[in-house]
């Protein structure tokens, strides 16, 4: 028996945290494979296969969010505010949206050279991902 004082907080009901914790971890390898398909593009390698992966990730991350919206609409209790719940998975999904949207106008417009503060963005996106994952995980343990 856990006596923390968080354990107080702790919700009988912890079906939410799986989920996004899941779509927490879609967002940090999506913003992985941005860094690897910006450093391809820069290095002028094919880049249709990084980008596939990064639109899987997508829909992934969607089919997550809207599993996450569903269990809302069907659960009483939920572990917090029903609305800090939709949000976060909607802001989550949003990030997702964000990295699949880059990739695609790269693909699509393909620049003959890639600024190298394109390869910092994509680094501060993944450290920001981890850095979110690594939080969400010390809040649900």
């Amino acid at each position: 028996m856990d006596n923390s004082f968080f354990s107080k907080f702790t919700p009988k009901e912890p079906k939410f945290f799986p989920l996004l914790d899941n779509l927490a971890e879609t967002v940090l390898d999506a913003s992985r494979l941005l860094v690897d398909f910006v450093e391809k593009k820069r290095n002028n390698e094919d880049i249709s296969e990084s980008y596939n992966l990064i639109k899987r990730q997508e829909r992934k991350g969607d089919r997550i969010t809207q599993t996450i919206f569903d269990a809302l609409s069907s659960t009483f209790i939920t572990p917090f505010d029903r609305e800090d719940v939709h949000s976060l998975a909607n802001k989550l999904d949003d990030v997702l949206d964000a990295i699949n949207s880059c990739a695609k106008r790269i693909n699509i417009y393909n620049p003959k050279t890639m600024p190298p503060e394109a390869l910092e963005i994509a680094k501060l996106l993944t450290e920001g991902a981890k850095d979110f994952n690594s939080a969400f995980l010390n809040f649900i343990i």
